[in-house]
């Protein structure tokens, strides 16, 4: 078990992606250079132990972190406004402290009581808090105990005579809908909670979600492929998600596609990154097989090509942006994976864009792991800034030859290999940048 202040020098871990230092008997408050870990993404559990201080603002920092524990501890003082800066974050506890004041407004703290009862003085909207409104004065108190102890003394006598037929009315209740009670509590409290956290996930649940969400995968089919078919499920809790049901089980699939949903699963656990579309879970069922992925509301990049209205709103400088996130997408996956992934079959139906037009890429089902030793994340900022030469050289060669005419619809699509090359295939010419460490060719 650890002991004694959390040091300093954990600010020197900047590359750390998850740390759990819970159940310890850590003491002292978080040291300001927390902040320095901007890489932490799953995952910072600091529970159980017996931190003091307040809420360091330098938490603001963590943009890239999903979920956050400091409950348990012995935390003061209010929460700092710099948390709304985690863009990032899903899930947050801080029950079990002593903090007071306000709760931000932002969707992580839209979630259960659980997560921040047993405080001083928290208000806020969420049912079981106090509205930030309303006095919580000695006197209110006060007068509040004294009629709850009236009540009590007046109900006392009913509840005694009442209370074996209140016992054997649950008992059966429970035994008859017990299954009932269990989907209907999973309801009520995942209304402002991402089904798919760590600390909420039910797998028997979410899948019967899906199935009714999708009417038995008969309705809200989005797209279809030469093994599968894409659904859109919206599930109880508000969440959307997408769905790619197999056309056949595990026990009647053909052994490629068998070898291509494995490797996709295999793939998208091991593997983490903005632009690269997130895996929530599979399914591997006698009666359906399915992966479950985040959805992405534009669809495919060759489906917004192909709309005139949509290819118009995809400008040449979000073209740009798209070509950049797809090409830090392969950066990873080819430098800061140990072994290197190849994609193998990057094109632009297996690029996808969310409402901000952001790219992700999707479809790992033929990625193969490539031998050799992988680049250190210090590589980066070659690939980084070969990036903004291919940028210029790109804009300037737009600016002479497209600009100064009415945009065009255009097909945008990539080959990724070693050395990223990537092609802009535009109607009436042809330009190829090649990105080899920090030299761009055109």
């Amino acid at each position: 078990m650890l002991s004694g202040p959390i040091p300093n020098q954990i600010g020197n871990c900047i590359k750390l992606q998850f740390m759990s230092l819970s159940k310890n008997g850590l003491n002292g408050s978080i040291p300001d250079q927390i902040g320095y870990l901007v890489a932490l993404q799953t995952l910072l559990d600091l529970s159980y132990n017996s931190l003091t201080g307040e809420i360091l603002s330098e938490f603001g920092k963590l943009v890239n972190l999903e979920n956050l524990n400091l409950s348990h501890n012995n935390l003061s003082g209010s929460i700092p406004n710099s948390v709304v800066d985690m863009v990032s974050l899903l899930s947050i506890n801080l029950s079990y402290n002593d903090l007071e004041g306000p709760l931000p407004n932002t969707k992580a703290f839209h979630s259960s009581l659980k997560y921040f009862a047993n405080n001083k003085d928290l208000c806020g909207e969420i049912q079981g808090l106090r509205s930030c409104n309303t006095s919580s004065s000695p006197k209110n108190t006060s007068h509040k105990s004294e009629h709850t102890r009236m009540v009590i003394i007046v109900i006392t006598s009913s509840i005694l005579l009442l209370f074996l037929v209140f016992v054997v009315v649950g008992i059966i209740a429970l035994y008859r809908s017990g299954h009932q009670v269990s989907v209907q509590k999973y309801q009520s409290q995942s209304n402002n909670e991402n089904l798919f956290s760590i600390w909420n996930f039910d797998g028997r649940i979410v899948y019967e979600d899906i199935i009714n969400a999708t009417e038995d995968f008969n309705e809200y089919c989005i797209g279809v492929g030469w093994s599968a078919r894409v659904f859109n499920a919206k599930l109880p809790s508000g969440q959307v998600v997408a769905v790619k049901k197999l056309s056949a089980t595990t026990e009647t699939m053909e052994i490629e596609d068998c070898k291509s949903f494995t490797n996709e699963i295999a793939t998208l656990t091991e593997i983490r990154h903005r632009n690269i579309v997130k895996l929530y879970g599979y399914c591997s069922h006698e009666r359906h097989t399915f992966l479950v992925y985040e959805s992405m509301k534009r669809g495919s990049l060759a489906n917004v090509l192909s709309s005139d209205k949509e290819a118009k709103e995809l400008d040449w400088f979000k073209r740009v942006e798209v070509i950049r996130s797809v090409a830090h997408a392969l950066c990873y996956i080819h430098h800061s994976c140990m072994p290197p992934i190849i994609h193998r079959d990057i094109s632009s139906k297996n690029v996808l864009l969310n409402l901000e037009l952001e790219a992700h890429v999707s479809d790992f089902c033929t990625a193969s792991q490539r031998c050799g030793a992988c680049v250190d994340l210090q590589s980066r900022p070659i690939m980084n800034a070969a990036s903004q030469v291919l940028e210029k050289k790109l804009f300037k060669w737009l600016q002479g030859n497209y600009l100064s005419i009415p945009p065009l619809v255009s097909q945008v699509r990539w080959i990724g290999s070693s050395n990223k090359p990537i092609m802009l295939i535009i109607p009436g010419a042809t330009v190829i940048f090649t990105i080899e460490d920090d030299v761009v060719s055109s």
